[in-house]
């Protein structure tokens, strides 16, 4: 259930992009390890593995990407296919579902 209520979000949140809120990847790199990547990823019952495998199923990345993740710890910033600020609005939407199901 968990899970179906994620895609969905994910799919709104794909819907609402603010075209204007484009930013380098510089300033994604470093949003991606502070406040919206941790709640998606840690504050949830979702293993790291679990969450590339949303990842993959949203197409924020592709399948490729997922061994060299799981041996170092993170996506690399080369890796994101969308432009960042899909994958961070993908992210505060999936932070406030996890929130309002604890």
């Amino acid at each position: 259930m968990k899970v179906a209520i994620i895609l969905l979000s994910s799919l709104l949140a794909l819907s609402s992009i603010n075209a204007n809120a484009a930013m380098g990847f510089d300033e994604f790199f470093e949003l991606s390890r502070s406040k919206w990547f941790e709640p998606c990823m840690f504050q949830s019952t979702l293993s790291f593995s679990e969450y590339l495998a949303l990842l993959v199923a949203d197409g924020a990345i592709t399948p490729e990407v997922v061994p060299y993740a799981l041996s170092n710890g993170y996506v690399p910033e080369t890796a994101w296919p969308f432009a960042p600020e899909i994958v961070v609005d993908i992210c505060k939407a999936r932070s406030r579902n996890f929130a309002s199901l604890d």
